[in-house]
């Protein structure tokens, strides 16, 4: 079969009629007084798609029932098997016939074929299912439908004047006529060579490249554009004008409101003339990331700041030019320089933290709060080419709670050498929490568990856990030996956390201390709960510094500190409350 049908994925209305004449053909049958029909669902089908009759009785026999299941008919979901069900069952209420059979574009699983077996029951019926094995061996049965169906017309027609790759029925064709495509364009021009793309709603990009550095003398290309603005397109209008003046930054897209017509200029293979339309003007990349250094100076010449950055675009205006410079940390200045030496410069910048380290962040910051305690702004391009502003004083503003967010995660970073990126969107108040006792756990610190009364835990059966449990609330320590955190999607290990209750309380104490005595308590579940509503205090006993780990809060402005935190500092500054230190941590 030259060109099997692919079940898997037919659409429905191309998989009925394919059946319906695979069936009608195979089985009709004038010896055997069989004739078979498609019926129309129109008003109802009496549970028949294709049905065939006995011609001498005018009887129903046999019953096929299409469904375009092409995944199956699971036993979860979709609704499948119910309808399945209601159809046999219309059926054979109506007709009775000898055979019913399922069929669909799918072989069944054991479990599909099983339900529908099971769909007889105990009525005299013999119940079956036409799969797409089924279906291939017909088709290969019954030559006029596979042609009919079965064969592309226009890939034989292709194959026959020898570009069978024009029909893009195989994996290679696309490439083989891209490829064809490309070499007869090369042969248009010495200076131009185009990059041709199709995006995903079919409209067909053509990319002009110069291939030499005079190009545009030995084979000029222009473009005319005939526009009319009007007050609905006002703003549009002063976009365009402001990058024909001082050059494009952004994409600029000028759409058929706007565009009265496009006149091509130059060779034949680029002359063309279009009325109406949609152009988008995009800016061309050509900073070719040059270094550039940005310097915040006062009015007699003293370095307040500096940012490093690269050179992303120049471009040129009808009356002045821009460059636009990208630095680490997520700041975009964009300079607009005259070319007269009396015009005055301008600068305009926008931040985007998300994507960027944190150390990067940091210093971005700083040179903007510094910056506005200088008089000008200075750029320098590969060390020479330098264009100058005067700055305006504009503020930088400040979040106090952000930037400790920053140096929290920096320590982090300088401790456990890891890396985070600022993610985007808004910042989890979990993440922040759970960063600033990350960097106290680090200092040596031990700090309230956030949003817990309680613990859950596994006895390993030792005796003196008996004990404590006949005593009643107690201290207790819990031992984590890998304990990590994962903060903006970077995972990083703290080493072994110690979690400290100074009076545990356990649930159904006396059942537990039981079963320790009984040897039976090793790998028993166990609730532990704070009495007197005490926090649960972790820290990291390697990291304590002496014999000493002190209780201290959280710090953040925005969340209130546990209730109860006060009371363990005096607790432990009375004496009454020791954390274990690092000798206590369980081989």
């Amino acid at each position: 079969m030259d060109d099997p049908i692919n079940w898997s994925s037919i659409d429905e209305a191309r998989f009925n009629r394919v059946v319906e004449m695979l069936l009608v053909r195979v089985l009709t049958d004038p010896a055997k007084n069989r004739r078979a029909r498609a019926l129309s669902g129109r008003g109802g089908d009496g549970g028949i798609d294709v049905g065939v009759w006995d011609t001498e009785t005018d009887k129903i026999v046999a019953i096929y029932q299409l469904k375009h299941y092409t995944d199956g008919w699971p036993s979860r979901g979709k609704g499948r098997r119910p309808a399945i069900k209601e159809s046999f069952e219309r059926a054979w209420s109506n007709h009775q016939p000898k055979e019913w059979t399922l069929v669909t574009p799918s072989n069944p699983s054991p479990g599909e074929l099983a339900f529908v077996k099971d769909l007889r029951g105990e009525r005299d019926v013999v119940v079956d299912v036409l799969g797409a094995a089924e279906l291939d061996g017909l088709l290969g049965d019954t030559p006029a439908v596979l042609q009919r169906f079965g064969v592309d017309r226009g890939r034989e027609l292709l194959r026959d004047i020898g570009r069978e790759e024009h029909a893009m029925n195989r994996s290679g064709d696309v490439f083989a006529v891209m490829s064809k495509m490309q070499t007869q364009i090369r042969k248009r021009s010495d200076h131009w060579g185009v990059a041709v793309s199709v995006d995903e709603h079919g409209n067909t990009i053509q990319e002009f490249r110069a291939l030499t550095e005079d190009a545009s003398d030995r084979e000029p290309l222009e473009i005319d554009l005939s526009t009319s603005f009007s007050s609905a397109t006002a703003a549009l209008r002063e976009t365009y004008d402001d990058a024909m003046r001082f050059g494009l930054t952004e994409p600029v897209t000028l759409d058929s409101r706007v565009v009265d017509s496009m006149t091509f200029k130059g060779p034949d293979w680029f002359a063309a003339e279009h009325q109406g339309g949609e152009i988008t003007l995009m800016p061309l990349e050509n900073g070719e990331d040059r270094t550039a250094i940005i310097a915040a100076k006062t009015k007699s010449g003293q370095r307040m700041a500096r940012m490093e950055g690269v050179v992303k675009l120049i471009a040129p205006g009808s009356e002045a030019g821009r460059v636009v410079v990208e630095s680490p940390g997520g700041l975009v200045t964009r300079w607009m320089f005259p070319y007269s030496r009396t015009g005055a410069g301008k600068l305009d910048f926008s931040t985007d933290f998300s994507g960027h380290r944190m150390r990067e962040v940091r210093a971005l910051i700083r040179f903007l709060t510094k910056a506005p305690e200088s008089g000008r702004l200075e750029l320098e391009i590969q060390g020479k080419d330098r264009i100058v502003v005067a700055y305006d004083g504009h503020t930088f503003p400040r979040n106090p709670t952000f930037e400790s967010y920053l140096d929290d995660l920096i320590q982090i970073e300088d401790e456990l050498d890891v890396t985070f990126m600022l993610p985007e969107g808004a910042l989890s108040s979990e993440e922040r929490i759970w960063a600033r006792i990350a960097t106290l756990l680090l200092q040596g610190k031990a700090v309230a568990f956030p949003g817990i009364d309680g613990y859950n835990s596994v006895f390993h059966g030792e005796q003196e856990v008996a004990e404590a449990l006949d005593r009643g609330p107690t201290a207790m320590v819990l031992q984590d030996p890998d304990f990590e955190l994962n903060i903006f999607g970077t995972q990083f290990h703290l080493g072994t956390l110690f979690t400290y209750q100074h009076q545990a309380d356990f649930i159904d104490e006396a059942e537990h201390a039981a079963a320790v005595r009984d040897g039976d308590a090793a790998g028993r579940h166990v609730q532990i709960r704070a009495d007197n509503d005490l926090p649960f205090l972790v820290y990291l006993p390697e990291r304590r510094e002496g014999d000493f780990t002190p209780i201290v809060p959280w710090g953040l402005p925005h969340l209130s500190e546990h209730s109860k935190l006060e009371t363990v500092q005096q607790l432990q500054r009375e004496g009454r409350l020791q954390l274990p230190g690092p000798e206590q941590i369980r081989s």
